[in-house]
């Protein structure tokens, strides 16, 4: 199911006033070995220049409260792990729904691309 218009307005909050979203995904965070982080909700932010993570609120993923995590936007997503759709960014572990395995593909191929050569055009 696609991120709701009112999700990726309260997002644009914590970002730039001039940054562009590529992708917006949901996530469950996950708990890892270094800390005892609790499972909660979470939203993926893709901008033009970084990658943020999100805390929402227990009951929706509609809410995001703070960032949980940041990165440059040359961090690539994947890879996706098996059977459990999950991504590491930094030291966030986040599972993912099948449905936005390819969401995270394709930002990850916008990483590869080589810079414009006529960004003036």
């Amino acid at each position: 199911m696609p991120v709701s218009a009112r999700a990726r307005q309260r997002c644009r909050a914590f970002l730039p006033p001039a940054a562009r979203i590529d992708c917006l995904f949901p996530a469950i965070r996950m708990p890892s070995s270094w800390a005892r982080m609790e499972l909660g909700a979470a939203l993926v932010v893709a901008t033009d220049t970084e990658i943020l993570v999100l805390g929402c609120s227990a009951a929706s993923h509609d809410q995001p409260l703070a960032v949980s995590g940041r990165c440059p936007r040359s961090t690539r997503l994947g890879p996706v792990t098996d059977p459990v759709p999950t991504i590491t960014l930094g030291r966030l572990v986040l599972r993912i729904e099948q449905e936005y395995v390819p969401v995270v593909r394709a930002a990850d191929s916008e990483t590869e691309l080589p810079p414009d050569p006529l960004p003036d055009l």
